[in-house]
């Protein structure tokens, strides 16, 4: 495709050479921002050319599914940046969302927006290596709903007030935050075609970098708001981890959400895009009907506990039934109670030994 070429001859222009690669250590030790995945700063540093470049094999398979359903906001987790600032990155360990490159399956463990460029990224991990899936986002009318969906993840801190103030008048309520967040038009950017990038190196596990062609609308009378979330949260410098590597380049095509192929750009359906191997659902946190008490459970607790306005109620409720606790157990007190046996009384008998010289001995005997 002529598109993944121009891109990737981009890319090349753009990254340059590193004048000095990172030692294995050091890539290791370098300390990072919670707002930042190691991964990604690894892709981003890369130096490429084509002396390291390889063709990657042509019968490599990549399939990725749950991206046709909507994700839980309640099931994200933001990793606030410190004061050098970063990415907007919330991590997640419940998003039934994976990727299998080859026979290795990669769980999604986090949803990020860049800061340096407007860009969006699926993170995969426990598997193998890394993978990742990144679009470009741009202003489209009747796009994304992506803001309000970021708003409920930062739930109780300044961010999206901060942003919304800076914007000033915008028809998007940040107070009104979206639980749900479609990703359906995710994977129809995606089903465009994506350049597929393999980086391997001695110092990490294979980064499989999936870069979408195309780029995905975001509603309209959001952008001006992400724009300022990414603004303030944009980071004094950013990181740079260069390390040696040897890369394979290829192009990938999806079926959309309504099998269907994009014929013009990515070329005959192959066959084995019609037969996807079958994935294993990682087991959910939450059994249902279980009275085990999980740690979704314990952390949905947590955030009632702490809550302004459920908080007295659950006090209120734990406090009545501690009391309704007590006085049943002083009912059952008595029931319960250790009873001592009463001893009967000793009763003593007068009675004589004679011995043999004939004299009695008088002895008392308890009965």
């Amino acid at each position: 495709m002529a598109m993944a070429r121009l891109l990737l001859l981009g890319w090349l222009v753009h990254v340059g050479r590193a004048t000095e690669y990172l030692s294995c250590q050091a890539l290791r030790e370098t300390a990072l921002s919670p707002a930042y995945w190691r991964p990604a700063v690894i892709m981003d540093s890369l130096d490429l050319s084509l002396e390291n470049l390889r063709p990657a094999p042509v019968d490599e398979e990549v399939h990725l599914h749950g991206l046709c359903g909507k994700i839980e906001s309640s099931f994200f987790e933001w990793q606030k940046p410190g004061n050098d600032g970063g990415e907007w990155l919330a991590t997640t360990e419940s998003a039934e969302i994976s990727i299998n490159t080859g026979h290795t399956q990669c769980l999604l463990t986090g949803l990020a927006v860049g800061t340096t460029e407007p860009t969006m990224r699926l993170q995969f991990e426990e598997c193998d290596g890394k993978a990742a899936v990144i679009v470009m986002l741009r202003p489209q009318k009747g796009g994304m709903k992506l803001v309000q969906w970021i708003c409920a993840v930062s739930a109780g801190t300044d961010l999206c007030s901060k942003a919304a103030a800076a914007v000033g008048h915008s028809s998007v309520s940040v107070t009104s935050i979206r639980e749900t967040l479609d990703l359906t038009a995710f994977n129809a950017a995606l089903a465009e075609g994506l350049l597929h990038t393999n980086a391997r190196s001695a110092c990490f596990e294979n980064l499989h970098w999936f870069t979408a062609q195309n780029g995905l609308g975001i509603a309209e009378e959001e952008w001006p708001l992400l724009m300022e979330i990414r603004k303030l949260l944009a980071p004094k410098k950013v990181p740079s981890m260069p390390v040696e590597v040897e890369v394979q380049v290829s192009e990938v095509c999806f079926l959309n959400c309504t099998q269907q192929w994009n014929l013009q750009k990515c070329g005959a359906l192959p066959a084995a895009a019609l037969h996807a191997p079958e994935v294993v659902t990682p087991k959910p946190l939450e059994v249902p009907q279980s009275a085990v008490l999980s740690r979704e459970r314990l952390e949905k607790f947590g955030e009632a506990l702490s809550d302004s306005e459920t908080a007295p109620w659950m006090w209120l409720l734990l406090v009545f039934g501690l009391m309704i606790g007590i006085f049943f157990a002083m009912l059952l007190f008595p029931v319960f109670a250790y009873k001592e046996i009463p001893k009967r009384p000793l009763r003593y008998k007068q009675v004589e030994l004679l011995d043999a010289s004939g004299t009695t001995v008088p002895m008392r005997m308890a009965r």
